[in-house]
Order: structure tokens, then C-alpha cells, then sequence
């Protein structure tokens, strides 16, 4: 059921964790299905999303886009949603996702997703790259319109960040998405999946911290790989918490001589001027250990070797140092994003269901 606000808002400056995801945005979704003869009605009923208004005060949930998401592809058994230049087999989401899950590194997962379907298929390329310290992943549709690319590309990109975040059992931690869409409904606001900044670049990409393309798979390639991999992001999804970030928060980007050159000063006149880098340097990194606990999936290994501790031991004592908590505590007190109100069971039986097909197919 959709959920309606009484006035309107700029949807391109809101919060869609809060707000929602508008119609205009949904029925830009369903054009490629609809252009095969499928109903837009039916494909709304079948995501359990009931207008109101019949205008963009009618709102749905993450959790019911992703439920239209899965049905605009299955009613035409296309992943690219009718939009492609060429129809692609739902097959691909569960063979990319095991393709994923059987590297060690996400860099290696990425370069494996990549290759397949550059061997499969000529209409998607998947692209990850570096400059300096940080990654890009990027994104390029072969579609029948330039409007139907852009809606791909976006549809693309929360996929690989669910992916992303289910192999490295936390949400990947992005620097913000790039849209190539001048009329995204979240440019210059978080984005519905990631929860990061959408801005607006030359070309579809998520970018992160490039250290993280080491990090080890925690995620498991079990019998129900696409529920696994889908039941932790709609809690991220429909909780309230931005997605945390390592952007500031990593050993590289916290080191003073850096920071001194990012300000235009000397090391020596930062130091001054901070009145005790050390102390500062503590706190962020302190916030930072806080701020991915709570992140749902998160490990205590992971975010040890993310924040660059040696051990988790080490880090442990870091944190009972500076917070006087173990990370049990901090969870058990500060808890992990609390879903959104309202999160319907119905949708997700729907998602599970659905996801449970895409595995066996």
C-alpha cells in the first residue's frame, strides 16, 4: 500500500528513506514492461502498491520499489526490464550474485562480474577502476532510449551495492552514487538503496574508498543466496540511519600531513591549529568504529581492518578506551537502524518468494 502525504515536495532534494519513492519515478519504471503489453495496474497490484492520489503524494516504501523491480522483470523475464537493447535472462542476477560470492576479495568479485558479462552478453559493461584512493564502479547500458538507459543504470547500481554489501557483510561504504540523470528523484539527497549522495556525472558509478576492494567475502553463497543477500539491505533500506562511510574515516584519510594539504597549511600550523591531532584523530576514529557497528551485517574483524587495526583485540581495547563500551555494549544499547514504520510482512514474503524463483531458475 502506498502511503500518502498531504502536500507535495521537490523529490529530487528529499530523503527517500523517509519520504519514499514517488509515483512519477514507479511508473518511469514499469515503461519497458509496459511497452511489452504488460498492465502497469497489474504489476502495481502485484507489488502491493495502492494509490491514493493517483500523483506523486502517493509514495512506496524501498521494499515495495524492489518488489516492482523484481516483478517488472520477471512478467517479462528480462533483468533489464524491458529497457535493453536486447532482453537479458533473470537467470543473470542469481549468476552474478554466485559468480560474486565465490571470490575471496571484492575486487576479485567485481572483476568476475565484469568478465561475465562481457563474455554473455554485449548490452551491459561493468567497469571498476581507481584514482588515487578512491574506487569506481561503473555502469554502462546498451538500452533501446537514452530514458530507458538511465532508469537501467540506476536499477543496475542498487543491485550492485546490495551485492557489494552482502559480500563484505555490511553496506559498502560509498562516497556518493553518480547519476547521469539530470531529473534523478534523489539528486542532491541519499539515495534509495545506498543512502549516499546522488550526484550527477558523465557517467552511472558508485564510488568508495579503494581499500575496501580488499576486503574479504563474509557473505555465503547459500541455498537461498538471493534472500540472504536481499533480507539485510531492507533493513538498511527502511531504517533511518544514512549509510556509514569510510571516506573520513580510514587510516589513510585521517593522517595529518593529508589533511595539512587538503587545509593548504604546513602539518606544523594544522597541529596548532587543531590543538592536538591526536586527540581529534582518536575521537573520528572512534565515531567512525561507532557508526559501522551499528551498521546491520557489520563484524568486529571488519571494521578492526577497515579502521586499520592489526587485530580486533586491538581494536576492542580501542574502543573500551574511548567509549567505555565493548561493541556488544554499543550494540545492545545504540542498536542497529530500526526499520522504517510501517514495513509490510506481505512485501516481504513477496521479495522472498520471488527470490526464491530467481535461485532456483
Amino acid at each position: 500500500m502506498a502511503y500518502a502525504y498531504e502536500s507535495g515536495s521537490d523529490v529530487r532534494t528529499g530523503d527517500v528513506g523517509v519520504e519514499g519513492v514517488p509515483l512519477s519515478w514507479l511508473m518511469r519504471l514499469c515503461a519497458g514492461a509496459e511497452a511489452q503489453g504488460v498492465s502497469r495496474d497489474q504489476l502495481f497490484s502485484r507489488s502491493l502498491i495502492d494509490l491514493y492520489y493517483g500523483d506523486d503524494r502517493d509514495r512506496v516504501s524501498p521494499a515495495q520499489h524492489l518488489l516492482l523491480c523484481m516483478n517488472t522483470a520477471m512478467a517479462i523475464d528480462d533483468a533489464a526490464h524491458g529497457f535493453g537493447a536486447r532482453r537479458l535472462q533473470c537467470s543473470y542476477s542469481a549468476l552474478s550474485l554466485r559468480v560474486m560470492l565465490g571470490c575471496s576479495t571484492l575486487e576479485a568479485a567485481l572483476d568476475a562480474v565484469a568478465k561475465l558479462y562481457s563474455l554473455e552478453t554485449s548490452i551491459v559493461r561493468v567497469e571498476t577502476g581507481a584514482t588515487g584512493d578512491i574506487a569506481t564502479l561503473t555502469f554502462r547500458a546498451e538500452a533501446k532510449t537514452e530514458s530507458g538507459s538511465l532508469i537501467l543504470e540506476d536499477i543496475a547500481l542498487s543491485w550492485l551495492f546490495v551485492c557489494c554489501s552482502h559480500f563484505i557483510g555490511r553496506p559498502l561504504p560509498l562516497i556518493d552514487v553518480q547519476t547521469r540523470d539530470p531529473a534523478h528523484m534523489n539528486l542532491g539527497a541519499r539515495h534509495w538503496a545506498a543512502k549516499a549522495p546522488v550526484r550527477h556525472g558523465a557517467v552511472a558509478a558508485l564510488r568508495f574508498p579503494k581499500a575496501v576492494l580488499a576486503t574479504r567475502r563474509i557473505g555465503q553463497a547459500d541455498g537461498e543466496a538471493h534472500w540472504a543477500c536481499l533480507r539485510p539491505w531492507l533493513r538498511f533500506a527502511e531504517g533511518d540511519a544514512a549509510a556509514p562511510t569510510l571516506a573520513q574515516a580510514t587510516v589513510s584519510a585521517l593522517r595529518l600531513d593529508r589533511l595539512a594539504r587538503q587545509e593548504g597549511l604546513s602539518p606544523q600550523a594544522l597541529r596548532r591549529r587543531l590543538g592536538g591531532f591526536r586527540q581529534i584523530r582518536r575521537q573520528a576514529l572512534a565515531d567512525a568504529g561507532v557508526a559501522l557497528l551499528r551498521a546491520d551485517g557489520a563484524s568486529v574483524e571488519a571494521v578492526a581492518a577497515d579502521l586499520g587495526y592489526a587485530d580486533a583485540r586491538s581494536f576492542r581495547r580501542f574502543l573500551k578506551a574511548a567509549t567505555g563500551k565493548t561493541p556488544r555494549e554499543i550494540r545492545a544499547t545504540d542498536g542497529v537502524p530500526v526499520s522504517m514504520a510501517g514495513p509490510s510482512p506481505a512485501v516481504h514474503r513477496q521479495i522472498r518468494h520471488i527470490a526464491s524463483l530467481l535461485d532456483h531458475q
